[in-house]
This record gives C-alpha cells, sequence and structure tokens, in this order.
C-alpha cells in the first residue's frame, strides 16, 4: 500500500472515531485535532529516529519528509552535549581583575 492510500485510511478511521467520540463543537473538535497532530508528529520523530538507527539516510527523510537535507539534519539530529554545556571551544573570561589586585 503506497503512503497516500495508507493516509487516506488513517484519515478516514480518525474522522469516524472523532464522530464516534461524539465530538461535534468546533471548538471541542479544533482542541483534539490539536492534541492528535502534537502526538503524530511525535510519532513521526520517533519513526525517523528508528528509520535512522537502521541506516536510514537524512536525505531519505528529507524526501519522505518532503523537505531539505539540511531541514532533515537539523531536526533529526541528536542534540549535540557541548552546545548545552557551554563548551563553545572558547576560553572562559579570567576572574581576576585587570591590575591584578585581588580586591583586599
Amino acid at each position: 500500500m503506497d503512503r497516500h492510500r495508507a493516509a487516506d485510511r488513517v484519515e478516514l478511521a480518525m474522522r469516524r472515531a472523532l464522530t464516534a467520540a461524539d465530538v461535534v463543537e468546533e471548538e471541542h473538535r479544533v482542541a483534539v485535532l490539536a492534541e492528535l497532530a502534537r502526538r503524530v508528529a511525535e510519532r513521526r520523530d520517533e519513526a525517523a529516529a528508528q528509520a535512522l538507527g537502521h541506516g536510514a539516510q537524512y536525505a531519505d527523510l528529507a524526501r519522505a519528509l518532503g523537505i531539505s537535507r539540511q531541514a532533515a539534519r537539523q531536526r533529526f539530529s541528536p542534540p549535540r552535549e557541548d552546545r548545552h554545556s557551554g563548551a563553545s571551544g572558547v576560553p572562559a573570561p579570567s576572574r581576576a581583575s585587570p591590575r591584578g589586585d585581588t580586591g583586599s
């Protein structure tokens, strides 16, 4: 089954589920769909991580998502530890005063 047919089937199931759950008020429907979109994005990210773990390339993800390779790399690369730890490669400034006195 191609991805478009699969997506159509999932969308139909979602519409039926919304009807069965009695989601008729527009405001409630919008809130439910927003929550579903958040969850779908989580599943997409999990699937991308699994695909990369099984040898897929960022170019493969980019094609599947209709985005650039750079965007796929930025979105799905694991965070680099040195970005968050403050290690920038630049030495930390000295805490000593410019004149060398200690303030005593």
